[in-house]
């Protein structure tokens, strides 16, 4: 309820039902990573205490696209792009229980995933379009597109208690070495009977020319 745009929202319920939001908000200007909770009786902080928290908090520049997850214990955890680096990385929070914190949970603030890991903005990259996910020991999981080889292809990550490791493509958006981005893709199986070998090819022209696609290839 202010004067600014707000937008880009994303929720989970808790076990109590109540819900955990995440928005986008401009009011500070260029835009900022909000979140709040309600406690059964009024909205507040992740601390308990009426209100919201500024995630994000950098003031005039771009902030978008929260994802949010909460852990075992109902704490919320958050990824969000950021262009306070330039263009744009991507970040992760979680809320230790008394404070904002990195994925190690000690480190107040928030951990730059994209650019820890050689992988942003500063090395000629674009990262955007996160989402991730919490495993059973509450460590993220993070996906994210990224233009750091040129075109725009789609990279993993997880925290393993220490560092973020080291990305892995999961899926090119070009073919045969193509800058084209695919727009579409197609499954064709050539065989479908039980045993037999099942074969698949990607077009990223409507159709007007297909690429056998093989276990390992992208």
């Amino acid at each position: 309820n202010n004067s600014g745009f707000s937008g880009d929202n994303q929720f989970k319920l808790d076990s109590s039902d109540n819900p955990n939001i995440v928005w986008q908000d401009d009011t500070t200007g260029g835009g900022d990573i909000y979140f709040s909770k309600w406690s059964g009786a009024v909205w507040v902080k992740a601390d308990g205490t009426a209100g919201y928290d500024n995630i994000s908090n950098t003031s005039g520049v771009l902030s978008r696209w929260p994802t949010i997850q909460l852990s075992s214990s109902g704490q919320p955890n958050i990824v969000w792009y950021d262009a306070a680096t330039g263009a744009g990385d991507i970040y992760f929070t979680k809320w230790s229980g008394s404070a904002w914190v990195k994925a190690d949970g000690v480190t107040s603030g928030y951990d730059n995933v994209s650019n820890t890991i050689g992988y942003s903005y500063s090395n000629g990259g674009y990262s955007y379009d996160d989402q991730f996910k919490l495993d059973s020991s509450n460590k993220p999981l993070i996906i994210w597109s990224d233009q750091t080889t040129g075109g725009s292809d789609i990279y993993f990550s997880k925290w393993n208690d220490a560092v973020y490791l080291t990305p892995k493509i999961v899926q090119s958006s070009s073919i045969n070495g193509s800058i084209i981005n695919i727009k579409k893709a197609t499954l064709t199986a050539t065989q479908t009977l039980n045993g037999q070998t099942v074969s698949y090819e990607m077009t990223n022209n409507g159709g007007t020319n297909w690429y056998s696609v093989t276990s390992g290839t992208e």
